[in-house]
């Protein structure tokens, strides 16, 4: 079946900072999708739905959603020092998770096989790096310290990506505009 997923595109500046630093260490890249913030983990939609539905349910999910600023303020990691990491600022972040959790609930019964994380909530983030072996983060922390903080863009929509094969790679399906 096919996976879909449901994020935030930071601006084009972002995007090649993000890429720039990611392309130094390569084998530690998230390849299959831009850099983004990640609103709904991948899923599939029940036999239910098709894909103009889902993206009326976005539309509508978003409907009085207003556009905001996003603001990086720091670098940081997960999962045992094995993901590197742009963090927004909680003002942000709480922004984002009320986004995220709007989407959550107009969702909630159209999609199937979600990741278990989504019951645990959304930690917003732009990776730099994943899979890290351990003892390299502080190197690439260090390395990660010449990106130029905070940066800022603004979000004032959300972005629907569609798996397009079974290697993981992905395509951009639909921009949702907040109002």
């Amino acid at each position: 079946m096919t996976q879909y997923t449901i994020g935030i595109l930071p601006s084009s500046q972002v995007i090649s900072l993000v890429e720039e630093f990611s392309h130094k260490y390569p084998q530690h890249r998230h390849t299959s999708l831009p850099p983004h913030i990640t609103l709904y983990p991948p899923f599939t939609l029940s036999r239910s739905i098709n894909e103009k539905q889902l993206i009326g349910k976005l539309e509508s999910a978003t409907l009085g959603h207003k556009e905001f600023s996003v603001e990086i303020g720091k670098l940081n990691t997960f999962s045992g020092d094995k993901v590197v990491f742009l963090e927004p600022t909680p003002y942000s972040s709480a922004e984002i998770y009320n986004l995220a959790e709007k989407i959550k609930l107009f969702l909630h019964d159209l999609v199937q096989n979600t990741t278990p994380k989504l019951n645990l909530g959304i930690q917003a983030h732009i990776t730099l790096a994943k899979q890290i072996p351990e003892g390299e983060a502080p190197l690439i922390l260090h390395e990660a310290q010449k990106i130029p903080l905070p940066l800022s863009f603004l979000c004032n929509s959300i972005v629907v990506f569609k798996k397009v094969d079974d290697r993981s790679s992905w395509k951009l399906l639909s921009r949702v505009l907040l109002s």
